[in-house]
């Protein structure tokens, strides 16, 4: 039985020994999954917190971005409101002509109620504003230009004809690309009535000026013709009776030079042009000048530079508008002085010794008279605006209206104490030089 025994004592040893190593292994395995678990507890934990911190930052961001919509909702609103509470129309489109914006004023200057965003910004318009225009905006602003127009359009009743400045221009980023157009729309219908009132009241107070002017002009002769008239019947001399008869034709021409002054500046100036020669036509005044220029202790110069252009004019307007200057010059220089007068030729300087064509022939003319004040000089075309108690105020008016009307222009340099010289500037005719 023993050896028996220790037959069969020797496999539970080898079985318990085998349960020690399973149970070591479950230990070991049971202790792994417990590391394990708590790894993964402790990774879920993590994760849990950097889902909080995820869902605070969302949070928080949707919050930021929430009071931005709400900034920019706040903003849109402002400026909605800046928008309609404009005088101003405005009218904003897309590249594809697709209405963005319209505020009040634009719909009230349209006569439409509502104009909905996407409608065609040509068929808003249409109706109320001339199809020729429209074309002309949408075409100058499309090519990324510029247009400003003034047009009167017929409303309804309650606005009336009204006359409205319609100004577009191009619609671009910050980068300069465009984006569409804007379309301003301002009533100047005040401003016209406000303009036409003032040229009513320009107009009235010239007439008050030329009225009180022309009496003046023809009662000092009427008056010399008066008394000459009553001593001719008294005087029995024929020599005096001779010289008194002068004098009255002398007062007659008076009148009959400031009837004939009235006549020019009052009637459409129609040129009867012709080619003339500038240096003869002023040699000719200054002749004509000489006599009074000697009487009044005044010299007289004439001078000539470059080639001698012909110029494209009417010879009476121009010697009218020649003689009316110098007359001018001479009534500035009661105690003498000198009189020089240029032709330039087909040139006018542009540098201190170089000159350079144009295509108009400049005469200038420079007196050492009195010279003109300076808040004067701005109104001396001014018609019957005189600083002389016997002036009329026709001159220089009618000197720019001669010149105006050859397309030529005018202008006067003057210092007072000094003299003045005044520049006219005449189409030339290049292809005639007068050989001299």
């Amino acid at each position: 039985m023993n050896a028996e025994a220790g037959i069969i004592s020797a496999p539970s040893t080898e079985n318990a020994a085998a349960a020690s190593g399973t149970a070591v292994q479950w230990l070991k395995a049971a202790a792994h999954w417990e590391r394990s678990t708590e790894d993964l507890v402790m990774a879920y934990r993590a994760l849990e917190r950097r889902i909080q911190d995820l869902d605070l930052a969302v949070q928080a961001r949707n919050r930021a971005l929430e009071a931005s919509l709400q900034e920019r909702e706040k903003l849109q609103e402002l400026l909605v409101r800046i928008l309609d509470g404009l005088p101003v129309g405005v009218v904003v489109w897309d590249l594809h002509g697709a209405l963005m914006r319209v505020n009040l004023a634009a719909a009230t200057f349209l006569g439409r109620a509502g104009m909905p965003v996407g409608q065609s910004v040509a068929e808003s318009l249409a109706g109320s504003v001339p199809e020729r225009i429209v074309g002309q905006i949408l075409e100058t602003v499309g090519a990324g230009g510029s247009c400003n127009i003034e047009h009167c359009v017929s409303y309804p009743q309650a606005l009336g004809k009204r006359w409205i400045r319609f100004h577009g221009v191009p619609l671009t980023d910050g980068t300069g690309e465009q984006l569409g157009g804007l379309l301003a729309l301002e009533d100047l219908t005040e401003v016209k009535a406000m303009e036409e009132e003032i040229a009513r009241r320009q107009r009235l107070a010239a007439m008050g000026e030329m009225a009180a002017s022309i009496a003046h002009e023809v009662r000092n002769p009427l008056g010399s013709v008066h008394l000459f008239a009553s001593l001719m019947c008294e005087e029995e001399s024929p020599e005096k009776r001779r010289r008194m008869m002068e004098q009255v034709q002398g007062a007659i021409s008076s009148v009959d030079r400031l009837l004939s002054n009235l006549l020019t500046f009052a009637r459409p100036l129609r040129p009867r042009k012709q080619t003339l020669n500038p240096m003869a036509l002023l040699r000719e005044c200054v002749e004509f000048m000489e006599p009074l220029a000697k009487q009044k202790g005044i010299e007289l110069r004439v001078y000539s530079c470059g080639p001698n252009t012909c110029v494209s004019a009417d010879p009476e307007l121009l010697k009218q508008a020649l003689l009316n200057l110098l007359l001018n010059s001479f009534q500035a220089m009661p105690s003498g002085g000198m009189v020089r007068a240029w032709v330039l030729g087909e040139q006018v300087e542009s540098g201190a010794n170089k000159r350079e064509k144009d295509g108009f022939v400049e005469i200038k003319l420079e007196d050492t008279g009195v010279g003109v004040p300076p808040e004067v000089l701005p109104r001396v075309f001014d018609p019957f605006f005189t600083t002389r108690p016997d002036g009329s105020g026709l001159g220089l008016s009618l000197v720019h209206n001669i010149l105006r009307c050859h397309g030529g222009s005018v202008w006067v340099e003057s210092e007072q104490g000094k003299g003045t010289t005044v520049r006219l500037k005449i189409p030339g005719r290049p292809d005639e030089q007068i050989q001299e």
